[in-house]
């Protein structure tokens, strides 16, 4: 199956090329994410590390890509260069509105925006590539990103792990509705013991909101209402059980300063991938940021968040910073038939 959709990819890209550009880039990842969550009997930690990225690949006629690379991850405090090394293999078509992807492919600027109840954002630290294929469609009114990550393969004593994501946002002048859905498939290795079981985990995240930023001096200031719903089961065990609750969330930003508060309340949440904050019944979460650079190969925030759950404030620092370099070089035309 993997070499057909190779071969359809290679046929796809190469056919009826006239113009070829060489590519390269190098990619900087660089964080640090202090969490103090002892108030509310959570485990603390700090995560501090960096990613190297480089690639090298072809351009074909501004819409094909092909590009090989890896990303070398370095936890700060392990003596090893990279505490993992992570290939990047993928295609991308990419032609006026729509954009396909289908390998090993960077998360950022992609998915790593993905709804934190339902995703934890930990995701992006050590497990920054999707593998597996993402589409979408992007224009002034309309956003929308199906995407399948293959994370485990089954062997005798390992299980078979994948997710499927959907997230998008329309919007109708100055409003806007927005969604964001996981299914999180935890199959059994070839082999299991007794005690382990099937599990299935989905949930999905609506807002409706509302951008009035036009109506102020300020750089961005949006609210939005809605809705958690998520479901668990543990086949063996027991059937789909289900959670739901409210959110609230408020956006505002002036020049490199922003704030932004979400609000839950309801049934302790049971997604299985996403902040465990979201097991509270009631949890406010306040976010302080200052992005004093935000071009597109070079940016930086730093953000304070509190974490307000009941007779508990935890607080969290994270800094990151990105920066990429590359360029393309125009090869000799050439044309396939």
């Amino acid at each position: 199956m993997k070499r057909l959709l190779l071969t359809i990819v290679l046929v796809f890209s190469l056919h009826c090329i006239k113009a070829q550009v060489f590519e390269w880039d190098v990619g900087f990842f660089g964080f640090v994410d202090n969490r103090e969550y002892a108030a509310s009997g959570r485990e603390s930690s700090t995560i501090l590390g960096t990613q190297f990225t480089p690639e090298l690949g072809l351009l074909a006629d501004s819409v094909h890509r092909i590009r090989f690379g890896m990303n070398l991850l370095h936890e700060f405090g392990t003596k090893k260069f990279s505490s993992r090394v992570m290939p990047t293999i993928y295609y991308n078509y990419h032609k006026n509105q729509v954009d396909f992807y289908i390998g090993s492919f960077p998360r950022a600027r992609l998915t790593d925006r993905f709804r934190r109840s339902l995703l934890s954002d930990t995701l992006i630290y050590f497990r920054p590539n999707h593998t597996g294929m993402l589409f979408k469609v992007e224009n002034n009114r309309l956003k929308q990103t199906i995407w399948i990550d293959w994370v485990s393969k089954q062997t005798v004593d390992q299980r078979e792990q994948f997710m499927v994501g959907v997230s998008g946002t329309v919007k109708f002048g100055t409003f806007f509705f927005s969604h964001d859905a996981l299914l999180w498939h935890n199959a059994l290795p070839k082999d299991p013991i007794d005690d382990l079981h099937l599990q299935d985990n989905a949930a999905i995240s609506l807002r409706l909101g509302a951008d009035l930023t036009r109506y102020t001096q300020l750089d961005s200031l949006t609210f939005g209402v809605g809705g958690l719903l998520s479901a668990d089961r543990l086949r063996g065990v027991y059937e789909w059980k289900g959670a739901k609750g409210a959110l609230v969330e408020a956006h505002a930003g002036y020049r490199s300063f922003f704030l932004h508060n979400t609000l839950y309340f309801g049934d302790d949440q049971v997604t299985a991938l996403g902040d465990n904050f979201f097991t509270e019944q009631i949890y406010n979460r306040l976010d302080i940021g200052w992005a004093p650079f935000r071009r597109e190969r070079f940016s930086a925030e730093l953000m304070t968040t509190f974490h307000f759950t009941k007779g508990a404030i935890d607080n969290q620092q994270a800094l990151t910073l990105r920066y990429n370099i590359g360029a393309g070089h125009l090869l000799k035309n050439a044309k396939f038939k």
